[in-house]
């Protein structure tokens, strides 16, 4: 589920928005972020039994995030939770999330974080391990997760530069160690110095590009309204003097 602070900035995106229309994209059984009580919302899933289950979402599309045409400025929020690293082209649904918003829209995104220990494992590792993994873990019979791409389009630093490129303002940001990788090292005592040590030769074998133990990211961009004709350059259609 969205953290306080996520939570908090998209709130006050939303503050004084009378209806918003919602596009919860890869929208599974249920939702993941709180959204005003008169939000109309339309789930987007390619998987039909997940619909069936979802019971927050007022209107349900069965579709693949990569291919299905929205309708262009069409949505005020679109949310894609834990979603982009299941599919092989995160680049395309992104392309498409930016064209459904309207101006001032907000993008909610969450994903793993590739580069970290934890994107890398789950990367290069085959799907029955990590059923495997939940199943010996953490107890779960039938763990309800999908093949993993984990595309470096879906890192961080690519979705800053998708945002720049798509006219949009990053209004919140957050990478985090999860829960999950914390527990792993505890129950294999990958703790202290040691743990300090693979993190600190991963960073360096690298090159500094990975971040071991940040593993999972949140972002809220949102759309800046278009110039009006005629405004003075770098001004939005209505901005005040």
């Amino acid at each position: 589920m969205a953290g306080e602070s996520l939570q908090a900035t998209l709130d006050r995106q939303l503050g004084g928005r009378e209806r918003v229309r919602v596009l919860d994209a890869g929208c599974g059984a249920h939702g993941r972020v709180a959204l005003p009580a008169q939000a109309h919302i339309v789930g987007l899933d390619i998987s039909a039994d997940q619909l069936a289950k979802n019971q927050d979402v007022h209107e349900k599309v069965l579709g693949d995030i990569q291919t299905y045409e929205l309708p262009p400025q069409s949505f005020d929020v679109v949310i894609c939770w834990e979603l982009l690293e299941h599919v092989p082209h995160p680049e395309r649904a992104l392309a498409l999330f930016a064209r459904a918003l309207k101006d001032d829209g907000v993008l909610v995104l969450a994903a793993p974080n590739v580069l970290s220990i934890k994107g890398l494992v789950t990367k290069f590792t085959p799907y029955r391990f990590h059923r495997w993994y939940y199943q010996r873990m953490y107890k779960i019979a039938h763990p309800p997760i999908f093949p993993t791409h984990l595309k470096l389009s879906m890192t961080p630093r690519a979705i800053f530069e998708f945002a720049a490129r798509s006219g949009l303002v990053v209004e919140f940001y957050n990478i985090e160690e999860s829960f999950m990788l914390v527990d792993a090292r505890r129950k294999w005592h990958v703790v202290g110095w040691r743990w300090s040590l693979i993190r600190n030769a991963l960073r360096g074998l690298s090159l500094g590009r990975m971040q071991p133990e940040l593993t999972d990211w949140q972002m809220v961009l949102r759309r800046a309204p278009a110039a009006a004709p005629g405004a003075a350059p770098g001004a939005t259609a209505g901005a005040t003097t």
